[in-house]
């Protein structure tokens, strides 16, 4: 699993959490043996949920986690 945090909303919707993921993502598959990364970004921040979906990762399901609430589990197949 990952969990990414941009600080500054000044920094939103300028492209910058695209690019870090797809080179995070890159740096993962070059240096470890993963199949999948999972990611489960809370249900009302569509921002994020499009963002991981452009990079390619696909909705699993949606469940409720007791510290954080109403999630999207979402998948990226490194494979």
């Amino acid at each position: 699993g990952m969990d990414l945090y941009i600080a500054d909303p000044e920094y939103l919707g300028k492209g910058y959490g695209t690019q870090t993921l797809r080179e995070f993502i890159a740096l993962i598959k070059q240096k470890q043996n993963v199949k999948r990364i999972i990611i489960d970004p809370h249900v009302e921040n569509i921002a994020a949920i499009k963002t991981y979906e452009k990079v390619g990762f696909k909705q699993i399901r949606q469940e409720e986690q007791p510290n954080y609430g109403h999630v999207v589990i979402m998948e990226l197949d490194c494979q």
